[in-house]
């Protein structure tokens, strides 16, 4: 008598035990943090990053966050009074390290041969005539236009510099209630690097609630139409429920964070997880139907046995794929494949072990379940029909999907790799509005700084720190370059009459500049220049704000640096956001890359060895590299960029592709071990496992096509390249993988004694 299996044997255990694992690892999500503070994707090691903190603990933070008040006169009396009064209630705010508005901007000017320094705006005009001579006095002061005012006086900003330990979230909540607190008619928009992390977090937050349960339900109608059975709807649920739990749970107990990139985690393990309860509930229902009276234990054991190892393999392979991750230089990514390997190992226990425990205990269907077939008779002509040209036309179908790859590869060489946080929100977004805004009247909102080391106080160092202004200012991109020689030129001009030969001119001596910095200290502190130069004068920081942060042209800005530090070893080293967010696209390209080719390599070495052939790697990967090569031809063609969120996909996409390859493989491999021709069982296996690959590939791209929806751009670009991605595998598996089988025939999948049926066809 055949030995009961441990899944029907133990079927409550079993099932308790799936429960109570997803149940103490969803516990943990009650410890979750979002965090969209972005050096925490940075590696510690990261050169930019590591010039980065080298100049802020020089110099400061460089996290600002910018206050705009749009006007039709930022001058009028009330916009004045609501600037003062907001930015004298934020310079009292925890984590706020400096302000700097109309009332903190320094006016330099000379009077009787004295130098006075005093606020830009000294009092609030009460008529026409004092507002005019304000206007006047703002726009000759190089301190105060295109720093805190417009030239056109539309706009005004309040300018806060973040402490390096401050929260960025906390003081932009407190920026929001002290604005909030003083209301007017100006329009007011927030932006900077502390608002892009604190709205992102939002977006997060309101993504996860709301677009993953809709991406469920999407996939549960999916599965009703085709299943039309209420188990082929709860225990496909049940088990994406139990492994989303389970993974997301990872996090919190690995003390990790949850970030743009990991929101991403949800969504693999949904795909994932789905694959395999599809593929037990087709499989269950063609039991079903053919052996109606069978007991349901016997059925449920029969789907075990058939597809456990198929089921197994591929979970495998796709763990394996997950965790060539590790090797992304993205910190979140290297997690990411972590968690979503370990919940993938979750999710192949809870379907191979729960789903036929639970239909052990579930009396079979009433209803025919060829009544679902009767309702999709458009899927089974069209499955075989494609069956039908492949077993005609073999080799022209893998021409046509040759020619098909040299086109993707071709549309794939213009992807454009851009980490530029800007991408984040849509364009009509107040945080991209508030931006462009920056960008177009206030030099930029994202900076390069450029670290110096010399006596500061020489003129010829800060004549080579004009030229350097001088020439970045012509690159494209460049708002503002600023350094402490414009500060003592504009010295220079309160010290000198318009016509005397020293004004707007740098000092010819080191002592005339030292005397240039004795007057100001005299009217003012000189504390007002430690963004720009060090106690001892022995440091300098060039600093240049872009006003276009795409990576491209951040990357030339970054060239011309590197070509100044070849010839000028005074120049230390560079850094700033936008250093860092440029190392990151080329880290993610080169992260790609590497977890793509490793993913490739240990899927394929591990087919090789399931099946003990060479060729069977290279067979069950052809799908992969056909889905990739379309997918990053979709990428170009659609001119979508290459960044964090876009950059994992084909993790995803290759442990999707796997699944299908090994399913279809194998179970034509068992329908020619039964000794069927190989056209026969071409046309077996697409009229089995084939319908349950369209349900599968079709329910993930339904489902997840939902975060189009998304607030957040990079993810609604996920959903569309899931998409094409997904049934690219599809297409792949179900037209690529039956040719190359026809054509090549490879001798893994021949029957065994293959030798003797030649021998006698009669046996065919």
């Amino acid at each position: 008598m055949e030995k009961e299996l441990f899944v029907t044997k133990y079927r409550w255990p079993v099932i308790i035990v799936c429960l109570l694992l997803a149940g103490v690892m969803g516990f943990q999500l009650r410890k979750m943090e979002i965090i969209a503070d972005p050096l925490f994707m940075f590696p510690a090691k990261m050169p930019s990053r590591v010039n980065t903190d080298k100049i802020e603990h020089i110099f400061g933070s460089n996290n600002v966050l910018f206050i705009l008040f749009e006007a039709e006169d930022v001058l009028d009396k009330g916009t004045l009074l609501r600037v003062q009064t907001i930015s004298q209630e934020l310079a009292r705010t925890a984590g706020v390290d400096n302000v700097l508005s109309l009332f903190d901007t320094k006016n330099i000017r000379g009077e009787d041969g004295a130098m006075i320094v005093e606020p830009a705006v000294n009092a609030i005009p009460q008529t026409a005539a004092e507002r005019e001579a304000l206007r006047k006095s703002l726009t000759d002061n190089e301190l105060a236009s295109q720093v805190v005012v417009s030239k056109d006086f539309k706009v005004t900003a309040i300018l806060l510099t973040l402490n390096l330990d401050a929260s960025k979230q906390d003081v932009y909540q407190a920026v929001r209630k002290t604005v909030d607190a003083s209301p007017g008619e100006e329009k007011v928009l927030i932006g900077g690097i502390p608002a892009f992390q604190t709205v992102i977090v939002g977006s997060i937050t309101h993504d996860i609630l709301i677009l993953i349960p809709g991406a469920l339900l999407i996939i549960l109608a999916v599965l009703y139409a085709f299943f039309r059975q209420i188990r082929g709807i709860v225990l496909p649920l049940c088990v994406v429920v139990l492994s989303t739990a389970f993974g997301m749970g990872i996090l919190p107990l690995m003390g990790w964070k949850m970030t743009l990139i990991t929101a991403i985690l949800p969504i693999m393990v949904v795909a994932f997880s789905n694959n395999y309860c599809i593929y037990l509930i087709a499989r269950y229902q063609d039991l079903s139907a053919a052996s109606p009276h069978l007991p349901r234990k016997q059925i449920a054991a029969d789907v075990f046995k058939g597809l456990s190892q198929p089921i197994l393999f591929s979970g495998l392979t796709t763990m394996v794929g997950l965790l060539g991750m590790i090797f992304h230089v993205i910190v979140p990514a290297k997690q990411i494949g972590i968690a979503a390997a370990i919940a993938i190992g979750f999710s192949i226990m809870t379907s191979l072990g729960g789903i036929p425990a639970v239909l052990s205990l579930l009396k079979p269907p009433k209803e025919n379940p060829k009544a679902s077939r009767n309702s999709l008779l458009f899927l089974d002509k069209g499955l075989r029909k494609t069956a039908e040209i492949i077993l005609r036309y073999p080799k022209i179908v893998l021409l046509v999907s040759a020619f098909t790859a040299v086109v993707g590869v071709g549309l794939a060489m213009r992807i454009n790799v851009d980490a530029n946080q800007e991408n984040l929100f849509g364009k009509n977004h107040p945080i991209n509005r508030c931006t462009r805004l920056i960008n177009s009247h206030f030099g930029g909102s994202q900076n390069l700084s450029i670290l110096f080391e010399s006596d500061v106080k020489e003129p010829r160092f800060l004549t080579k720190l004009e030229s350097y202004k001088d020439q970045f200012q012509r690159m494209p991109g460049v708002g503002q370059v600023t350094s402490i020689a414009d500060v003592i030129r504009i010295m220079s001009k309160a010290l000198n009459d318009a016509d005397d030969p020293g004004y707007n001119k740098l000092p010819e001596t080191r002592d005339a500049v030292a005397q240039y910095l004795e007057l100001y200290s005299m009217s003012a502190n000189p504390e007002d220049f430690e963004r720009l130069v060090d106690f001892n004068y022995e440091k300098a920081q060039l600093v240049v704000r872009i006003n276009d942060a795409a990576t491209p042209v951040v990357n030339a800005i970054i060239g011309k640096i590197q070509d100044i530090a070849e010839t000028d070893k005074e120049l230390v080293t560079f850094g700033g956001w936008a250093a860092m967010y440029a190392e990151l696209a080329a880290a993610i390209l080169k992260g790609q890359i590497t977890s793509i080719l490793i993913a490739l390599c240990a899927i394929a070495i591990l087919v090789m060895l399931m099946f003990r052939s060479a060729a069977a790697g290279l067979l069950s990967s052809a799908p992969l590299v056909f889905a990739i090569i379309i997918g990053f031809g979709a990428i170009g063609a659609l001119g979508i960029h290459l960044d964090m969120a876009t950059a994992l996909i084909t993790s995803i996409v290759i442990g999707t592709g796997v699944d299908f390859s090994l399913q279809f493989v194998w179970r034509y491999r068992s329908i020619r071990q039964e000794g069927v021709s190989c056209e026969d069982a071409v046309k077996k296996t697409f009229s089995t496992v084939g319908r349950a690959i369209v349900f599968n590939a079709v329910c993930l791209t339904l489902g997840l096509g939902v975060l189009i929806l998304s607030s957040i751009p990079p993810l609604r670009y996920f959903a569309i390249l899931f998409g094409v991605l997904t049934l690219a595998c599809m297409f792949g598996t179900l037209i690529v993988v039956p040719a190359l089988c026809l054509v090549c025939k490879p001798r893994y999948l021949e029957p065994v004694n293959l030798e003797n049926r030649n021998q006698n066809p009669t046996r065919r």
